[in-house]
């Protein structure tokens, strides 16, 4: 078996898009929204557990052996198993370079919920190559600490690395046109 890649550092600041213009990102509070139970219950289903949650937070409810939060880094911790990450839409990129990279070391089988961007170089190096893709037909209802929610004014997307491409279409297509 291949090992997995190397440990990365932590996102950059600023993102350079495809038309060659920064994307201001960051790590302010903005990012930590929590994945919605309609979300969890097909990922529960489709992996029957869930081994790691790198990118948690204190409101999670995402049922995850293990739990990293912006505290202890996730992007610098070991991954193995079944690998669900929600990682921040403002930084997506390393977390989904990681998803794949260690998919296809064989270390995980990783499912990440993003907000679709086809204009940055991170859709195109990391998403496209993907396993499958699941265009989730409504806006989600994000959580926050508090426990209030506000419905998305965007698109979301389940992607998926590892090697179980039929089981993924079963379970996500009556969520969303698969890809």
């Amino acid at each position: 078996m291949t090992s997995a890649p190397t440990k990365v550092a932590s996102p950059v600041r600023l993102q350079r898009n495809l038309f060659g213009a920064d994307d201001v990102i960051g790590a302010d509070d903005s990012d930590s929204w929590g994945t919605p139970l309609e979300v969890i219950r097909p990922v529960v289903d489709f992996f029957g557990n869930i081994d790691l949650d790198p990118c948690s937070n204190g409101h999670s409810i995402v049922p995850a052996k293990r739990t990293h939060t912006i505290v202890d880094d996730g992007l610098t911790q070991e991954w193995q198993g079944n690998v669900y990450c929600n990682p921040p839409y403002s930084a997506p990129d390393e977390w989904v370079k990681r998803c794949m990279l260690w998919a296809h070391a064989g270390q995980i089988d990783a499912v990440a919920l993003l907000r679709p961007d086809w204009t940055t170089q991170w859709w195109h190096r990391w998403v496209r190559p993907a396993t499958a893709r699941c265009m989730w037909q409504d806006r989600l209802k994000f959580r926050r600490a508090d426990g209030s929610g506000t419905t998305a004014t965007f698109c979301s997307v389940l992607v998926y690395y590892g090697a179980h491409y039929a089981r993924f279409d079963r379970i996500f297509s009556p969520y969303g046109e698969i890809q």
